[in-house]
């Protein structure tokens, strides 16, 4: 009978300590690190604002997961792709760019940012902005 008890207590235990690992839950330090997902998301301009050829704006933008490759940034509009700003960025989450000034004056301009290694990483500014002449 004791035998019998010591046999249900170890199989009782063994049963407890894979219980987490069964499950697929381990408190918190027991596994490996959980995988960044690769985002990115453009900030701005995100949509409204208005930019004027020949200045300088910023585009700036948020990663994350982004170890390796390059930023690619591109000028829609009306939905085609019209221009390309740079091929190749460093991941520094944000670019100089300065408006050309033969650009159309417009109100349906969007940005699409994505990594060079998996163009399926990308985001587009969430509405419209418009490039204008500059006022004198």
């Amino acid at each position: 009978m004791a035998l019998r008890n010591r046999l249900f207590s170890v199989l009782l235990l063994t049963l407890l300590l894979c219980m987490p690992i069964v499950s697929g839950h381990r408190p918190a330090g027991t596994g490996p690190a959980a995988a960044v997902v690769p985002n990115l998301r453009l900030i701005r301009p995100n949509g409204g604002e208005i930019l004027f050829k020949g200045e300088n704006t910023a585009i700036t933008w948020a990663s994350r997961g982004i170890e390796s490759g390059r930023i690619i940034l591109v000028l829609y509009l009306k939905g085609v792709k019209h221009v390309v700003i740079s091929e190749g960025r460093p991941d520094t989450g944000r670019y100089d760019w300065r408006v050309p000034v033969d650009l159309s004056p417009e109100n349906n301009y969007r940005i699409r940012i994505r990594w060079s290694l998996h163009p399926e990483i990308n985001d587009f500014s969430d509405a419209d902005f418009r490039i204008a002449d500059k006022s004198n």
